[in-house]
């Protein structure tokens, strides 16, 4: 359930993270209704496998974008 709700945070603050953050949302609501459902659970961990590496990229995407404000400052 933690990562349907974390999931659900990217997809509603999509707007102001990019869109990225948006498919990031979705594979992880993805993931998260999967690991609920037993039948699921094997598309759960591919699900929750691209969310994790997603979430590396838009943290990485963020870190860049705080160097370069701090850069300009």
């Amino acid at each position: 359930m933690i990562y349907l709700f974390l999931a659900l945070g990217f997809f509603t603050h999509r707007d102001q993270l990019g869109e990225l953050a948006k498919w990031t949302g979705i594979v992880g609501i993805i993931g998260g209704v999967s690991f609920c459902m037993i039948i699921f659970f094997p598309l759960g961990i591919l699900a929750t496998l691209a969310f994790e590496i997603m979430l590396i990229i838009l943290l990485y995407k963020a870190w860049d974008n705080t160097n370069k404000k701090s850069l300009n400052h």
